[in-house]
C-alpha cells in the first residue's frame, strides 16, 4: 500500500511508489485495487467506474490503479511486468472521470483524488490513480 496519502505527494515520489508496488507484486487488498483498463466511452464503463470507486467508499478507504493487467496462476491474480504495464490516457480523462463521479455517486465524494502517473520504463502509456482516503 502507499506510504501516504496521494494528495501530499511530489510526482515523484508517487512514480517510485507506485512502481514499487508492481515490481513487489503487492496483491490486491481491501484498500487496493488494480485494473487493466478503463472505458467510460459507455454507460456500461461509467457504472463499473462509479462501483468501484464507491465501493471504497463505503468501507475503509483504498486506492485504484487502472493500466495494471493481471494474469491467473491458480487461484491468485499475479502482476504482469511493468513493462506490461500502462495505458494511453487523454488529458482530460482526470476531469471525465470526475464528472461521471459527481453525476453518479451520491453523497458527493470530497476527498477523491485522481492522478495520472508517469513512468519512463513504460513511457509513452501512463497509469491512473483514483485514491479515496
Amino acid at each position: 500500500m502507499l506510504a501516504k496519502d496521494i494528495r501530499n505527494m511530489t510526482d515523484a515520489m508517487l512514480s517510485a511508489e507506485v512502481k514499487t508496488l508492481i515490481e513487489d507484486h503487492e496483491p490486491e487488498s481491501l484498500r487496493l485495487d488494480y485494473k487493466e483498463t478503463l472505458d467510460i466511452s459507455k454507460d456500461s464503463g461509467k457504472k463499473e467506474l462509479a462501483k468501484d470507486v464507491s465501493s471504497f467508499a463505503n468501507e475503509q478507504g483504498g486506492i485504484l490503479i487502472y493500466g495494471v493487467p493481471e494474469v491467473r496462476d491458480g487461484e491468485l491474480p499475479r502482476l504482469k511486468p511493468l513493462a506490461e504495464c500502462g495505458m494511453e490516457i487523454d488529458r482530460g480523462l482526470p476531469e471525465s472521470i470526475e464528472r461521471i463521479l459527481i453525476s453518479t455517486v451520491q453523497p458527493p465524494l470530497h476527498a477523491l483524488t485522481i492522478r495520472v502517473v508517469d513512468l519512463p520504463e513504460i513511457a509513452p502509456k501512463q497509469l491512473l490513480i483514483i485514491q479515496h482516503p
